[in-house]
């Protein structure tokens, strides 16, 4: 899977917000206005094909579902509990992205979702539907995109890309001689504050900014996390064996 695209300029495409709902030939249109050239619907559905951009669609039929664990997906408690009504619109699984990009038609039976690990969007299948239902079929007219994937695959097509729009995160100086420890501390440090900007993609920014592997600064990142908790407990500790300057018995 290709990295997710996100936005990196001011937007000039018209006015939508991140969680806006388009149908692709509006969204083209949107996305067109603000790289100054073409972007088609097409170009929508093979960025959701290799997973750059989620994709939506609109169901036109009642289902019953259940969690990929074979749990409650939806509607908990309520006389609708794992039931899909038509007219709603879930986020389509990636091989459906990819057969409506290569073949304009695609059947479907699974959710997909997203979470975040480590500061890492990680996408998985978090429902399906049920044996005895059909599956859905989908087309381009039935597919919708959000403002927050219009503007992001339109910066892709910008000849010129100025620097962000939003404030960085100012990053520390690192030792002349920095050990592993300390870089660790220095990434969490940095990885923080740059959540605070804008927390979606934090962790991405940095890495590109420090110019290494995402998935192995999130994992040093969670070790210096554990690496505070165990001062802090060292330090709780070491507070109870002392008190008014003198070492308890």
């Amino acid at each position: 899977m290709f990295s997710r695209l996100e936005p990196r300029t001011e937007w000039r495409g018209g006015r939508i917000t991140d969680i806006d709902v388009l149908p692709l030939e509006e969204a083209a249109r949107m996305a067109s206005k603000h790289a100054g050239q073409e972007v088609t619907p097409a170009d929508f559905l093979r960025a959701a094909g290799r997973g750059e951009i989620s994709l939506h669609a609109v169901v036109h039929r009642t289902a019953r579902v259940r969690a990929h664990d074979g749990g409650v997906y939806c509607n908990k408690g309520t006389p609708n509990e794992n039931i899909v009504p038509a007219g709603c619109i879930p986020i389509l699984p990636l091989t459906a992205c990819k057969h409506l990009a290569d073949t304009g038609r695609a059947s479907w039976r699974t959710f997909d979702g997203f979470e975040e690990i480590h500061g890492v969007p990680m996408r998985y299948a978090q429902g399906l539907l049920t044996a005895e239902e059909p599956d859905f079929e989908t087309v381009p007219a039935d597919c919708r995109v959000t403002g927050y994937n219009v503007r992001a695959l339109a910066d892709t097509f910008c000849d010129e890309v100025p620097p962000p729009a939003q404030p960085q995160a100012a990053a520390p100086a690192p030792a002349a001689k920095e050990t592993p420890a300390e870089r660790r501390a220095r990434w969490l440090d940095m990885f923080e504050a740059e959540e605070k900007l804008v927390k979606r993609g934090a962790l991405q920014r940095l890495a590109k900014r420090e110019g290494v592997d995402r998935s192995n600064m999130a994992k040093d990142i969670a070790k210096a996390r554990a690496e505070r908790a165990d001062q802090k407990r060292a330090g709780v500790w070491a507070s109870q064996l002392v008190q008014d300057g003198k070492r308890k018995s």
